[in-house]
């Protein structure tokens, strides 16, 4: 690419000036020298640089005197029709009418006999094919005249006085011998060299050439159309030249026969890929089909849940090809939709969940989807998308128990405490107490207008107001509504979220003496702990804030519940949906008249806030019991603002005292349906509507130039076809492993399923933590031995780094792939558009290829490379791709006319159509085709395929830009980046901002890496932007994106180089977001992997830190290195026996405990305390211990439990738990007990557990005894973290347990406070007297929990009854085997895993082995609890029948394993050896981590129990020696959630 710059003049006489404006006009914009790509065979087998070749042709008589006779005999004219000629050539073997070549300067007089490549004059030519070549001759002619008559400044000269550059070699140089002196090419390159000699009516044509570029086969084919070209023009000069072909009939039959034909039909008779799945179903029933993280089904049950999701939808009438959106994770959900969408014969539309909202709102609106199928997880985008897609209907979440009782997992900002009590704080009347804010002005609402607001509520409920009534008001702010109507009514209660503001309300009502009107602090879900009924409930101004519409579904339910027999509600100035569209419009209307700063004021974002229909209102009163009618009203006043223009109020009569008064039998506007509706359907048998082959399958949506993503609908045929040529191609069995990783809204991932479910193979979907850590990635398909797998090229390339052992093909697409690497599998690369189903072309690759090709078209395909006029291009040359076969898409969904461009009809197969990719490649000798890129405005970002025009459309639409232009620019390492460019109205803006409003409708991979502001659009002199000027994004250009801050520590600079390198940005600051500065997903993986080098680093923080000053607190240097404390070990070990010694010294005191704890056994005895029924407040019931220890409680007593729980609400605590119920014990426990579970929405790091103080002090005078379970017991983490549960939470507990009645605490504490190092101690026994000895323990959860323990026994001192009980290992269930959920998290069984996966395992270890089995210990707790005698007592909870290493090598053994038991150095040595193997890294870094091998400095602790095990034994409980039969239950259970 020539790169120059037109201005600046450097030693250039006056009188040359006008040659340097000739010559800038001619090369003013972007250009490209014109030649013939290299052959690859030339460059495959040539591996120096050769002589210089020459090919001489003579051209045919007859032609050779047309060619004459035509230029009248004269040398310069027959040098003109050949550069012509050769003009033409190029621009057909190059698909590009832009043509520059080189010729030497005119020979004047005959005193230049040679010239150097630096002197030669460029000519550059406009081929229009629609002309005759008459024409084209003449322009050429006048062209190179003007060239000769500025040729005393040629090109490099010319380049050398404008910009310093030197100029690019020409590729193509044409000369005639008598007209030219030679050129000097020595070391001819790339480049070729026609020379033409005219002698006695022969006409010789001389080709120079290197033939490491070029062979004489592909120099011959040139010469060959040359001389077809020439002879056409000269038969044909008065012709449009659209009509030349280069090609013979027989290379065209050729052609069509070896490249370009259908292959044979692979395809059965079988209409639709339903019945496929049918019959795999039937031939492999109890197969695992589709497997996850959180689950697996077999074919059988695949089939069943698609059935009955099939029968569902068609028992909601579902249309044949009727579009069903699906918005699901990466999940076997997804395939359970997919297939069950297909069988009742519609269409699945797949959401990606990483879409923008408004982005699955558009496709929504353009695919009319009446129904969807989610997840409760998207709960609130549901809603929203529900109420504001017109076409939307319904939705149903496949994993939702009850629809309505789901809660919003993305909180509203507006309700933040925060935010309410700053807002309270610093208000100065009503007004700014509430937050009235004009949205227009951004000026406070005047006190005309809040008083109109004010008496409309007045207004409207007079005439149910009287003497006797208690109103409720569910946010009361700063009490415009209160303060009107309490005096009409017998008592007022009003909440609000800010205790300042209701202070302020105290102070007045204080002042002004009013008697009835009562305040509390709470949020709107805890109106339930209110005392007392209300006849009228007020939520006025309030619902705009709630979390969404579920969220205010159980807060009017528990309004509803606070009214006694009748009563009404009424819910003022709801922000009407009907009006949205109207009320937005406006504000950008107004805003666009505005300046810039002026637009600061306005209000233009409107995402957090609720937006209610009418018709939701309507429907609530076929949801909910008791309310009798629905009154809708307009706001009253004289002043027109949005308040009047777009809010409504509606009045609810809630009548108690009729029966069933809902209206089930109206049909409601908007349909939710959850897991339960799908229950009711029983028929699992495959419905009988079958879809057909025409019929469609799905439709996916790619990107549009318009700025609106397009619908791309592909029918079962094309889906059959790609399956079959799938499964024959990679002989794809029942017993191979596949995976599903791209992203839902890639077409890909239509591919990666459904082949192998038409073979009875399993497909792994890939969760998305691993898919860009590629070595977890590459453990992953080892451990689960994944045979064939997609990955896209950019992960592709990083994935061949690593040897991987289970793989048999790694297929790859979506991008140019860059580099191939050997490895044990083989490499596919494949090539398609959405709209010929996915892959058209496939090729296996090989390590020698110097072209990556993109492979043959698949079978049932034809790919034919034409030029722009229809003409068939010839091998080498470049073209656009037509694609044809039954492959092929309808269309595009209510595109008719796009459709109709794009796919035309099929000149080569009458009645068939074939597909205009817009895709450039040319064929190679080989029958494989090489990708040449875009021949429009589409690119492709990382596998994405990319409309430019939909973000400069984007981008136009904002009210601050002016214009705009959006280019892919490549980066040093050869990834292609998006660059904005934009001219701002008026003054600068934030690019923070622009990036904001462009990821509200774009998915994050068209969010341009750059944004660049200019003063003015470079544009040529056609009026074009001038490309080639666009700078490149320098930080000085990123505009205000951000203020840089220099690294001031070792770490910061270490991760400042690195981002640097990575991101190829000059300077990086600490304050620079990852993400902001060019940062993306894949460029995420390399940081970590040149960060791990020196630091302990995940991925997973660099998303969670994005900033250098935030990540470099989050990670640390790696200590010595590992050789070093392996040795420091293996010493260690060797000194172990003399502990035996060191043991003696501390008889002593074994002697003094032993004597202690038979005193207190003789003093406690056997009591017990009956006092019954207990009320027990129980925090982290959802943990693992907690939630045995509260089964316990359920099934050996009649205790009332109430469980602090964190939730966003009740409803959401009680759900969590409910699932971690049904989880570990059935869903019959729950029901069976629920009348004495009480679950209470708080948080023990706030004080009063931030709830209500009415609630809270019902809890301290009702509560007797306190079992605190919840514990932050992550591996790692910030220790403010660990503090604040662990320490924080401990002391909000003992707070609690001194207040009100008089209670016992129980905290649960861990054996782990017994490790760390005490200074001159190489030995410590720790008994149940021993709290803190000195230890100094650097793990936060440890040293977190001593510190809680500490506090414990303070507060004993100060009276409290307390008992600490640490417990030891936990392991599974000891009957079941069943271990915790998150099984990943636990550092033993990370151990034990990597002992079997290694094959490896030491025959012994200086610490003991302690199986604690969770029901044991939860069995143990409750015996001990209710054990009374001290204020305080501390016990040992572990399993005290140890096993040694060498017994579990051999249950292990025994289970089935094989397992090598070896010496523990020999042990340490195996796992430096491995330390660098990938299969094996994880699991050395596992052991080293978990085992405590290595931790050689730290104190030895001997910690006993008899004292507990005595007690206990006292109390019938024995704890139970390990056997086989544990560990092979245990491995089992492993093995079962593809743990092992």
């Amino acid at each position: 690419m020539v790169n120059q710059s037109l201005t600046g003049y450097k030693g250039i006489d006056q009188q040359d000036k006008d040659e340097l404006h000739y010559w800038s006009t001619i090369l003013e914009e972007d250009m490209q020298m014109s030649g013939f790509a290299a052959s690859a065979t030339a460059v495959q087998f040539n591996e120096c640089v050769s002589d210089q070749q020459c090919y001489n042709h003579i051209i045919d008589v007859p032609l050779a005197q047309r060619m004459i006779s035509q230029c009248r005999g004269n040398k310069n004219a027959l040098f003109l029709f050949m550069l012509s000629s050769l003009n033409l050539l190029l621009s057909k073997y190059n698909c590009n009418s832009d043509i520059l070549v080189g010729i030497p300067p005119l020979n004047n007089g005959g005193k230049l006999s040679q010239v150097s490549s630096a002197k030669l004059l460029p000519i550059r030519t406009q081929v229009n094919w629609t002309v005759c070549y008459k024409h084209y001759l003449a322009s050429v002619k006048q062209i190179v005249s003007e060239a000769y008559l500025h040729q005393n400044l040629a090109y490099a000269e010319y380049l050398n006085n404008t910009s310093g550059n030197s100029a690019d070699t020409f590729k193509t140089i044409v000369m005639f011998e008598g007209i030219h002196p030679s050129v000097a090419l020595e070391n001819l390159g790339p480049e070729i060299l026609f020379k033409m000699h005219e002698e006695a009516g022969m006409i010789t044509l001389s080709v120079y050439f290197n033939n490491k570029y070029h062979i004489i086969e592909t120099v011959q084919q040139y010469v060959k159309h040359l001389t077809q070209l020439l002879n056409w023009l000269t038969l044909h000069p008065d012709e449009t030249m659209e009509q030349i072909d280069l090609l013979t009939t027989a290379e065209q039959d050729n052609l069509l026969q070896m490249y370009s034909g259908f292959a044979e039909s692979t395809a059965s008779n079988l209409g639709s890929v339903v019945e496929h799945f049918e019959i795999a179903v039937r031939q492999h029933p109890t197969l695992t089909a589709v497997i996850d993280n959180n689950q697996s089904l077999s074919y059988e049950a695949l089939n069943d849940r698609a059935n009955q999701l099939a029968h569902f939808l068609l028992k909601h009438n579902i249309d044949v090809e009727e579009p069903v959106g699906i918005l699901l994770p990466q999940s076997v959900e997804q395939a359970v939709a997919m297939l069950g969408v297909l069988k009742a014969s519609a269409t699945f539309v797949p959401l990606d969940v990483e879409n923008p909202e408004e982005r699955i709102r558009t496709i929504i609106k353009d695919a009319g989807i009446k129904i969807l199928i989610s997840s409760k997880k998207y709960i609130r985008i549901l809603n929203r998308l529900q109420w504001e897609c017109p076409e939307m209907k319904s939705y149903i979440c496949l994993d939702s128990i009850y629809i309505y009782d789901e809660v919003e997992n993305e909180a509203n900002s507006l309700m933040d405490e925060n935010l309410w009590e700053y807002m309270g704080s610093v208000s100065v009347d009503d007004i700014t107490g509430g937050g009235w804010v004009n949205s227009y002005t951004g000026l406070n609402f005047s006190q005309e207008e809040m008083d109109e607001y004010g008496d409309n509520v007045l207004a409207k409920l007079r005439p149910y107001l009287n003497r006797n009534q208690k109103v409720l008001e569910i946010g009361c702010a700063s009490g415009i509504t209160m303060f009107r109507i309490a005096p009409l009514v017998l008592e007022y209660y009003g909440t609000d979220l800010s205790g300042a503001i209701l202070e302020k309300n105290q102070l007045k009502i204080d002042q002004q003496g009013i008697k009835n009107i009562r305040l509390g602090k709470m949020p709107a879900h805890e109106v339930g702990f209110i005392p007392g009924n209300f006849d009228v409930i007020i939520m006025n101004s309030v619902v705009q804030c709630f979390h969404g519409h579920n969220y205010f579904r159980q807060v009017l339910s528990k309004a509803i519940e606070k009214i006694p027999e009748q009563g009404i509600i009424f819910i003022g100035d709801i922000m009407d949906l009907d009006s949205k569209s109207a009320f937005t419009d406006s504000l950008h209307q107004y805003a666009s008249k505005l300046q810039t700063a002026q637009k600061q004021a306005l209000k233009l974002e409107w995402e957090e806030e609720l937006f209610l229909s009418r018709a939701f209102f309507e429907d609530l009163q076929c949801e909910l019991d008791n309310i009798e009618s629905i009154e809708f009203t307009g706001k009253q006043g004289n002043i027109t603002n949005e308040l009047t223009e777009y809010r409504y109020d509606v009045l609810l009569v809630i009548n108690k005292l009729k029966k069933n008064n809902r209206v089930p039998q109206k049909k409601k506007n908007k349909y939710q349906f959850s897991r339960s509706d799908l229950n009711s359907i029983i028929t699992l048998n495959n419905p009988d509507r079958k879809p057909g082959p025409d019929n469609l399958a799905y439709i996916i949506y790619t990107s549009g130039t318009t700025g609106t993503p397009k619908g791309v609908m592909i029918e079962h045929r094309g889906l059959v076809h790609l399956c079959e040529w799938h499964n024959q191609r990679f002989q794809v069995t029942s017993n191979d492993k596949a995976t599903r990783y791209a992203g839902f809204g890639f077409d890909a991932s239509v591919w990666e399923l459904f082949p192998y479910l038409l073979k009875g193979a399993a497909v792994y979907y890939i969760d998305n933590f691993l898919k860009l850590d590629m070595l977890k990635l590459n453990r992953y398909f080892e451990e689960k031995q994944i045979t064939i797998s997609f990955l896209p090229t950019q992960v592709c390339e990083q994935f061949m780094e690593f040897d991987n052992q289970s793989l048999r093909y790694l297929l790859t697409g979506g991008d140019s792939l860059r580099i191939i690497k050997p490895t044990s599998y083989k490499i596919v690369n494949n090539y398609g558009p959405t709209e010929n189903t996915v892959v058209t072309t496939s090729g296996q690759l090989n390590i020698n290829n110097t072209v990556i090709p993109i492979g043959m078209p698949i079978a049932n395909v034809a790919v034919y490379i034409m030029d722009a006029y229809g003409h068939l291009q010839p091998i080498g040359a470049s073209g656009e791709l037509f694609i044809a076969g039954p492959g092929l898409s309808r269309g595009y969904l209510k595109r008719d006319k796009l459709t109709t461009d794009k796919f035309i009809a099929n000149p080569f197969v009458q009645g068939t159509l074939m597909f205009k990719s817009g895709d450039l490649g040319r064929w190679l000798p080989d029958g494989e085709i090489e990708f040449l890129g875009r021949a429009d405005q589409q690119v492709k970002i990382r596998g994405y395929r990319i409309e430019l025009g939909e973000i400069d459309n984007k981008l136009l639409k904002l009210p601050y830009i002016k214009e705009s232009v959006v280019i892919d620019r490549l980066e040093e390492g050869g990834d292609r980046y998006l660059c904005a460019y934009y001219v701002a109205n008026n003054s600068s803006v934030d690019v923070a901002d622009i990036r904001k409003e462009l990821s509200k409708e774009l998915p994050e991979y068209m969010i341009p890496a750059y944004f660049v502001e200019l003063k003015a659009m470079p544009l040529t002199s056609n009026g074009k932007v001038n490309r080639k000027v666009l700078p490149e994004p320098e930080e000085r250009l990123l505009t205000k994106l951000r203020n840089y801050r220099a690294p001031m520590n070792e770490i910061e600079i270490a991760v400042c180089e690195i981002w640097q390198d990575v991101l190829a940005v000059n300077k990086i600051g600490v304050t620079d977001n990852f993400f902001e500065v060019g940062g993306n997903s894949l460029k995420a993986v390399r940081v970590i992997s040149k960060l791990s080098e020196q630091f302990e680093v995940g991925i997973n923080q660099l998303f969670q830190y994005p900033t250098v000053e935030t990540l470099a607190t989050q990670i640390h240097f790696k200590g010595i290195s590992l050789e070093q404390k392996i040795e420091q070990a293996k010493q260690w070990i060797s000194r172990s026996h003399n502990r035996a010694e060191q043991a003696e010294e501390i008889d002593d005191k074994m002697k003094r405990y032993s004597k202690s704890y038979n005193d207190e056994l003789y003093l406690v005895g056997e009591q017990r305390d009956y006092k019954l029924p207990k009320q027990i407040l129980l925090t982290g019931a959802s943990g693992y211990l907690g939630i045995h220890l509260l089964y316990e409680i359920l099934v050996t007593s009649q205790d009332h439990i109430y469980i602090l729980k964190r939730g966003l609400n009740e409803r959401d605590a009680v759900n969590t738990l409910i699932r971690k119920i049904e989880f570990y014990f059935g869903a019959s426990v729950y029901e069976e007990h629920k009348h004495r579970i009480h679950v209470i929405c708080g948080d023990l790091t706030k004080v009063q557990f931030g709830v209500d103080s009415m609630c809270y002090y019902q809890l301290i005078n009702q509560i007797d005894t306190v079992l605190h379970a919840a514990a932050n017991v992550k591996h790692y983490g910030a220790l403010d973290d660990f503090y604040k549960v662990n320490v924080t939470g401990t002391e909000h507990i003992i707070d609690f347990a001194l207040s009100g009645r008089e209670k016992c605490l129980h905290f649960i504490s861990t054996v782990g406070i017994a490790s760390g190092t005490v200074n001159n101690q190489p030995h410590i026994l720790f008994t149940e007297d021993d709290c803190n000895v000195g230890q100094q323990i650097d793990n936060f959860y440890t040293q977190t929990k001593l510190e809680a323990e500490l506090m414990v026994l303070r507060a004993c001192r100060e009276g409290l009854t307390a008992k600490i009980y640490r417990v030891g290992n936990l392991v599974c269930h000891s009957e079941s085997g069943k271990f915790q959920e998150n099984i990943e998290e636990n550092g033993f069984y990370k151990t034990l895993k990597s002992f079997i996966r290694l094959r490896k395992m030491p025959e012994q270890s200086p610490h003991h082995i302690d199986f604690t089995f969770v029901n044991s210990a939860s069995k143990a707790i409750l015996l001990l609890m209710g054990v009374h005698g001290n204020k305080q007592a501390i016990y040992h909870v572990y399993n005290h029948k140890f096993i040694s290493l060498l017994q579990l090598n051999q249950m292990f053994n025994e289970s089935g394993l094989g397992v090598e038991a070896i010496s523990p150095p020999a042990f340490l040595d195996f796992l430096y050896s491995k330390r660098n193997e990938t299969y094996a890294e994880e699991y050395v870094e596992n052991i080293l981590l978990h085992s405590r091998i290595l931790n050689t400095d730290e104190t030895f602790f001997t910690m006993i129990s008899e004292k507990t095990v005595s007690l206990l034994q006292k109390l019938k409980f024995e704890w139970p020696a390990v056997s086989e039969e544990h560990i092979r239950k245990m491995t089992d259970y492993c093995k079962e959630v593809n743990f092992i």
